[in-house]
């Protein structure tokens, strides 16, 4: 399955891979979570092992829009590996956009996924 997530996204090593949505800013909450509410299509709840970060929300491509309660910020961005998303498995994701160049390659993130939800069809 790993071999698709490298045939269909970015190459790891490519200095082109920049997240879509990262960089948005927003006028006030409301918006924000309107954008959220349009924007997304899964939200990707985690065991609490310890982690800031518990729930991901991410888009039709991936890539990590938002994450609750914290570490929003070193997360967005990161794209998920949708084929190998399942419940009771860890994360793999393109590396953080924070990686350099040399960095950049395919991880497994040791958050285990408790729960999928949907958000759009």
């Amino acid at each position: 399955m790993l071999k698709q997530f490298r045939r269909t996204w970015p190459d790891p090593v490519d200095q082109k891979y920049e997240p879509e949505h990262r960089d948005k800013k927003f006028k006030s909450k409301t918006e924000f979570g309107r954008w959220l509410s349009i924007t997304s299509t899964h939200e990707i709840h985690f065991a609490d092992e310890g982690q800031d970060a518990l729930i991901w929300y991410i888009d039709k491509g991936g890539e990590v829009l938002h994450c609750e309660p914290f570490q929003a910020s070193v997360w967005n961005g990161v794209i998920v590996d949708l084929e190998a998303l399942e419940i009771g498995n860890y994360i793999k994701a393109l590396s953080s956009p924070h990686d350099t160049k040399e960095e950049k390659s395919t991880r497994t993130y040791t958050f285990t996924v408790l729960k999928i939800v949907k958000t759009k069809r």
